[in-house]
């Protein structure tokens, strides 16, 4: 039997073959409040839009006798956008406005803090402007301003895991208080070129820029089966990116090609390290370093006849640091085809559908320091599906098979990878959906 569970008590739950949870739970509550308003004044159009949410967490465990709550938090997030759309003329379009968030983290009595209590303030202004000299040529050209506030008080540290309440808990800590804000501009240029109606080239120049979020600044204890560690040194991330596409598309034939480079000054990161807890468990931890991303993808679709789809595509992604050693959690090369056969009607049923859907990744023989290479992998997935008429009502029948050949195998971006947990076998589902 090939497992895919992560949490070792929860092996035995599973081979018992029972149906209540007696190591622990996730117990979510979300609540969401959100308006969209429109408003049209002359020759321009005003939206205002705005959301409240909630998102209560509860990790249910169980000790010895009875259940408790190891986690409980409650993350509220309010956001406001204002945005004006304004018709100089026939040939450009200026778009303005600004958006912001204001987040709040709060943790309740329980022994165990995933994240401390926070809160964020960002907002930014931005404004774009279409030009479209001619019916084959558009520029849109992008500017924004970003600003982020954040504060984390003095507070205790607790770690977080999923083990067993009655084990003995390490002695509190305080998390000093934090105060900081990051500020940046940024901009864009944009260019699309039709040549006639097949062939479309587009390409982009662009300044990126990303404050460091909560979990890279204060992260201290396990996450699932590792334990990560901040760093509130982290300064903004910032990126230059370049990219180039073209697109042609016939009746019964698209084929497409996007290369891009992303230059990144002060990369995000989490690294693994050699270094583990006295409970041997890996440390990775939040580092910046400058990178560059860089690859392309290209793909074709053709319909040979109006009951035949075929589609493939590659994709291709590299990065490298200044110091020379690779980027952490880059994915394997993918080639993915599909083959689909469609009728629009067999006897009683419609649109009777099947599929066939292959993904090839390639060996990933660049890792970074601290990483592994990863296995070439081989899946086929398959799907069949129709439409039928009951009486009156329409019913929609699918059914598929993922990982055909139970293929054992690591992808690269797996975080069970460490502890030899393969990615899913083969998974057989099926659905109905009754139309209104």
């Amino acid at each position: 039997m090939k497992l895919g569970l992560t949490v070792p008590p929860a092996i035995v739950l599973f081979e018992s073959n029972s149906r209540e949870n007696k190591n622990w739970y996730q117990d979510l509550n979300n609540h969401i409040l959100s308006s969209k308003n429109i408003f049209f004044i002359k020759q321009s159009k005003l939206e205002f839009n705005a959301s409240f949410q909630q998102n209560i967490r509860k990790l249910q465990g169980h000790g010895t006798e009875h259940e408790f709550t190891q986690v409980h938090m409650s993350l509220n997030t309010i956001s406001y956008e204002l945005k004006t759309y304004l018709q100089l003329n026939n040939k450009n379009e200026l778009i303005f406005g600004f958006h912001g968030m204001n987040q709040q983290n709060k943790n309740f009595e329980a022994p165990e803090h995933v994240l401390p209590d926070y809160s964020i303030n960002d907002i930014a202004f931005f404004g774009i402007l279409q030009h479209k000299p001619s019916e084959k040529f558009n520029v849109q050209v992008g500017l924004r301003y970003d600003m982020r506030f954040i504060f984390i008080p003095e507070q205790e540290k607790t770690g977080h895991s999923h083990d067993e309440h009655d084990e003995p808990l390490i002695e509190e800590e305080h998390i000093s208080e934090f105060n900081t804000n990051f500020d940046n501009l940024t901009g864009s240029i944009g260019m699309t070129y039709r040549f006639n109606e097949h062939l479309l080239i587009r390409s982009n120049l662009a300044s990126a820029y990303r404050a460091p979020n909560i979990a890279e600044l204060s992260q201290d204890g396990m996450h699932g089966s590792r334990y990560e560690q901040g760093n509130r040194a982290l300064i903004p991330q910032k990126s230059y990116e370049a990219d180039l596409s073209m697109h042609y598309h016939l009746k019964g034939l698209t084929f497409d090609i996007a290369g891009f480079y992303n230059s990144l000054n002060n990369y995000i990161y989490l690294s693994p390290t050699t270094d583990i807890t006295d409970e041997g468990t890996q440390i990775f931890r939040y580092v910046q370093e400058n990178a560059r991303i860089y690859g392309f993808e290209t793909g074709v679709a053709c319909h040979p006849a109006k009951w035949l789809l075929f589609k493939s595509s590659y994709t291709y992604l590299a990065s490298n640091q200044d110091n020379g050693e690779y980027l952490p959690f880059i994915p394997q090369d993918k080639i993915k085809t599909d083959v689909g056969f469609t009728k629009k009607k067999i006897s009683f049923f419609d649109n009777v559908g099947f599929g066939l859907s292959t993904v090839y990744a390639f060996k990933q023989n660049k890792p970074a320091m601290f990483e592994t290479t990863t296995k070439a992998y081989f899946l086929l997935n398959t799907s069949f599906g129709f439409d039928i008429k009951l009486k009156k009502q329409d019913i929609n029948f699918k059914l598929f098979v993922n990982n055909l050949l139970d293929e054992q195998y690591y992808d690269h971006l797996s975080t069970l990878k460490a502890l030899n947990y393969y990615n899913i076998g083969r998974n057989v589902g099926a659905s109905i959906v009754f139309k209104i």
